[in-house]
């Protein structure tokens, strides 16, 4: 037999067996629609179980003499400028993307343009940005030059916690109430350009304790807003995904099957530990732990709509394994991060890191897909 032929043999049954691999995979996701609503049941097992993702360090800030003293979030416009939200010392310092310093936007005080205490970050459009001040109860967008935009109070929903704006001025929003009876309240909302409400999205409940009772882990809501303007949004104690339009009409349910991962004694300090510094429950309190940690952490969307789940799973000090799925809800990968993505964009990975002494790094990483054949 030629040589011609016996590669070509191999070829054939390679991609017989790669073929017979995607379809037993895509057999095992299960897609079905209930009342206009398409709902995607995962299997455990990614499409794609040996993709590796390579991250190749390009760009740190900081690294060589410290600029930031307490970084609550990045952000990056269609330039590749980077916006860094420091929370500590009331400003968004913006670099462009070789890492030069271009401008300081905003400082601290109750003025215009002035800060107290910035929680959220984010870009209205490709040039404009957003900041929401807890203290001084509003937000305010500026344009790439550091100019004032617009103020908007939101003292009507004084707790608000997350803030996301859509690219028409209106504003998904997470809010923090209480019942009657004591019960913590988390609602998603969408409210118009004046902070006026449009409709609700979701809520949760968690039940009210005894005061000596601490939750170490409780109900919490998350979401993200895709390139569509639709709502991605989600309960950390199911694994369940859900995309609402921008009119609020539910599209797309993501559902994915996994295996519950036991809180260890070992895990409980650590949890602790995030609550109090020393690790150590005060006298006359409890903390109340689940058996088990919940489904996911949090999670992201880069500019492809890809959703980046950020689980419990760990490998010792290595990091925490992220179950990937696509812009149609199909899970795709999964990928152990020893680092903590805040934005990808342009197959590029943002994250902040510490150095020895503690002082807070921007770094950018290049991503890039490859088999893994181990």
């Amino acid at each position: 037999m030629k040589l011609s032929n016996k590669r070509s043999i191999f070829l054939l049954v390679f991609l017989i067996s790669f073929s017979s691999l995607i379809f037993s995979q895509v057999q095992k996701l299960k897609t079905k629609v209930e009342n206009e609503v398409i709902i995607i049941k995962n299997p455990k097992t990614p499409l794609f179980p040996n993709k590796k993702l390579i991250l190749k360090k390009e760009l740190a800030i900081g690294e060589e003499s410290s600029v930031f003293l307490d970084i609550r979030t990045v952000r990056v416009d269609k330039d590749e400028n980077i916006y860094v939200l420091d929370q500590k010392d009331c400003k968004i310092k913006m670099f462009d993307k070789s890492g030069k310093h271009i401008r300081d936007i905003g400082k601290r005080g109750n003025g215009p343009g002035e800060m107290m205490l910035p929680l959220v970050m984010e870009m209205i459009s490709e040039k404009d940005i957003m900041i929401f001040d807890r203290l001084n109860l509003r937000i305010t967008k500026f344009n790439s030059d550091g100019n004032i935009l617009k103020t908007i109070s939101t003292a009507k929903f004084s707790r608000s916690l997350n803030i996301i704006p859509d690219s028409l001025g209106n504003f998904f929003v997470l809010i923090l109430n209480y019942s009657a009876d004591g019960e913590t309240i988390y609602e998603l909302k969408k409210l118009d350009s004046e902070f006026n409400l449009l409709f609700n999205i979701g809520a949760i409940k968690t039940p009210l304790s005894a005061s000596e009772i601490i939750q170490v882990i409780s109900k919490q809501i998350y979401f993200q807003l895709t390139n569509k303007q639709n709502v991605i949004w989600g309960i950390n104690t199911e694994y369940e995904l859900q995309i609402v339009d921008n009119n609020g009409k539910p599209l797309r349910k993501i559902i994915k099957d996994y295996k519950p991962i036991h809180i260890s004694e070992a895990g409980k300090k650590e949890l602790l530990r995030r609550i109090y510094t020393s690790g150590r429950i005060p006298p006359g309190k409890k903390a109340n732990f689940p058996r088990d940690y919940p489904p996911f952490h949090y999670f992201i969307t880069d500019d492809q709509d890809w959703i980046y789940v950020k689980t419990y799973e760990r490998v010792g000090d290595e990091g925490f394994y992220y179950d990937i799925f696509d812009s149609d809800g199909k899970y795709v990968s999964r990928i152990l991060f020893k680092i903590r993505p805040i934005v990808i964009k342009k197959n590029k990975l943002y994250t902040i890191e510490e150095d020895k002494e503690g002082f807070h790094i921007v770094k950018r990483y290049n991503m890039e897909w490859k088999d893994n054949k181990h």
